[in-house]
C-alpha cells in the first residue's frame, strides 16, 4: 500500500481528534501530536480460546468452531462495509464509537488496516490497526466481535490476524488499550504475551480507566 504524504497523514489524525475529543474522546493513535489522547475498549469479546489465524493476505478463510455455520472469511474492509461496521459498533460499544465517516476514511487510509470477519454476508467482527510513518510501533485500536458470535475463539483469532498484519507491515511492537475492569480481555492479552506498561485515568468517555499493553512481535 503506497504511503501518503506526511501532511495528509497528520491532517487525518487531527481531523479525527477534532471530531472525537469532546464527543467520544476516542484515541486514534498512540502519541501526541499528532495522535490524540483517549480511546475505546479494545476488545468487545469474552476470553476466547486461542485458535490461530494469521492474516497473510487481504482475504483469509478460517475453520469455524461450529461446522454447520460455515467458514468465517477475514478480508480488507471497503467503503461498502461502513454500514455493517457502524451496526457492529452499536452492538458492541456503549460509548466511544466510530462513525460511518471514520470507517470510510480508515478503509481508504494508508496509515490504517481495517479488516472485517464475514460469514456469508454477515459481519461478525472487525479489527482496526493504526501505523505511523517510519515508526516500528503499530497500534491495535479496536477488535469487535458481534454478541452472538462470542465464545467461539473469534476474538483471539482476530488478535492473531492483527499481529500478522503488523509484522507484514514491518512493525516490531504492537500496543493497545483496554478497560481496567475488562478482565476477560486482559486475560486474553496477558495469555498472549502482552505486558502492561501503564494506566490512563479517566481514559474513556464514561470516565473509566484504561490499561496500556505492549507486545514485542
Amino acid at each position: 500500500m503506497a504511503a501518503r504524504s506526511v501532511a495528509l497523514f497528520r491532517d487525518q489524525w487531527e481531523s479525527s481528534e477534532r471530531a472525537l475529543r469532546g464527543r467520544t474522546r476516542r484515541l486514534l493513535a498512540r502519541g501526541q501530536p499528532p495522535w490524540p489522547a483517549a480511546g475505546p475498549d479494545t476488545l468487545c469479546d469474552t476470553a476466547d480460546a486461542h485458535v490461530p489465524m494469521t492474516a497473510k493476505s487481504d482475504q483469509t478463510t478460517v475453520a469455524d468452531p461450529r461446522p454447520a455455520a460455515g467458514p468465517i472469511t477475514l478480508r480488507a474492509a471497503t467503503v461498502d462495509d461502513a454500514g455493517a461496521l457502524v451496526d457492529l459498533e452499536q452492538r458492541c460499544f456503549r460509548s466511544d464509537r466510530l462513525t460511518r465517516r471514520q470507517f470510510v476514511r480508515h478503509a481508504r487510509s494508508a496509515s490504517a488496516e481495517l479488516r472485517v470477519a464475514m460469514r456469508g454476508t454477515r459481519c461478525l467482527g472487525h479489527l482496526l490497526l493504526f501505523f505511523r510513518r517510519n515508526s516500528p510501533i503499530a497500534r491495535l485500536y479496536s477488535i469487535a466481535v458481534a454478541p452472538d458470535a462470542r465464545g467461539h475463539g473469534l476474538g483471539a483469532r482476530l488478535l492473531d490476524a492483527a499481529e500478522g498484519i503488523a509484522v507484514a507491515r514491518g512493525a516490531g511492537t504492537l500496543r493497545l488499550e483496554v478497560r481496567a475492569r475488562n478482565r476477560a480481555a486482559r486475560r486474553l492479552y496477558e495469555s498472549r504475551g502482552y505486558k502492561r506498561i501503564g494506566i490512563e485515568r479517566g481514559y474513556y468517555e464514561d470516565g473509566a480507566d484504561a490499561w496500556r499493553y505492549q507486545k514485542q512481535l
